[in-house]
């Protein structure tokens, strides 16, 4: 028990935890701070398990976390996936007109149980590729282009790939896709009711976060994040290189001791 106690703490991991995939150092302190007083810290983000397991020495989370963009759920106390949400394989041809109908795409990166694949938009075996991609299941694709995607290659890519698919953007150019209502927001979700989180607090600062942050009881958007993820959140925080989350942890905080915030336990 402690003051943070039944409060849940969500963050993506770049751009709004971590820079060049390192987590920012005024963040370290202030997250086991947090812990030691009795608050669950979680990371949602578009990156693997793997991943973020070869970084708890920078930081741990103490609860279960997102990956893949929520398409895994992995409870790392105890060391296990609780939940998986695969792609059918009908998106193959989807992609294949994708490729053949967006000229801006440098590759396709599938995300399967056994990594991430890279399958280069001109390489001449890309159907076969892409296929055998496809024969271990699939949480999401990634499409990189070869320069930031348009709007209207956005709504393009959209109407291809079809209404049973979530698409956005993790940044520029990258649009990633995974089944419709499986996203970083709904897994936010499902660990507060895991852990019988009494307050919902998410952080983040890019298109795949929205809906993380529309599901948060507060939704904090870091300094650096697009303009359509601060008009959804509730508030605004310092950029990424500043500590963006030691930051909330200290917002947190203030408001507990000014009873603007009350977690009944």
């Amino acid at each position: 028990m402690g003051k943070f106690s039944g409060i849940l703490l969500c963050t993506d991991f770049d751009g709004t935890l971590a820079v060049s995939a390192h987590v920012v150092e005024k963040n370290k302190a202030a997250i086991e701070y947090f812990k030691q007083n009795g608050g669950l810290f979680s990371i949602i983000t578009g990156r693997s398990v793997q991943f973020l397991k070869e970084r708890e020495n920078e930081v741990a989370c103490n609860t279960y976390i997102g990956g893949v963009n929520g398409t895994i759920i992995y409870d790392v106390p105890n060391s296990k996936v609780i939940c998986e949400e695969f792609i059918a394989g009908d998106i193959i041809d989807r992609l294949k007109q994708v490729r053949k109908r967006i000229y801006n795409i440098k590759d396709i990166l599938i995300f399967n149980r056994n990594g991430s694949i890279v399958i280069h938009s001109s390489t001449d075996d890309f159907d076969t590729q892409l296929k055998d991609a496809f024969r271990v299941p699939v949480y999401k694709f990634l499409i990189h282009g070869l320069q930031p995607f348009t709007e209207e290659e956005c709504a393009q890519t959209s109407a291809i790939v079809g209404d049973g698919y979530e698409l956005s953007r993790s940044w520029a150019s990258g649009i990633e896709g995974q089944n419709r209502g499986v996203n970083k927001g709904a897994t936010a979700r499902k660990i507060a009711e895991l852990t019988g989180a009494r307050l919902l607090v998410c952080v983040g600062d890019y298109e795949n976060d929205i809906s993380m942050i529309k599901q948060a009881d507060i939704g904090y958007a870091v300094e650096n994040a697009i303009p359509s993820l601060k008009e959804a959140a509730d508030r605004v925080t310092v950029s990424v290189h500043e500590g963006a989350i030691a930051a909330v942890i200290e917002d947190i905080e203030r408001d507990l001791s000014a009873r603007k915030i009350e977690v009944e336990l």
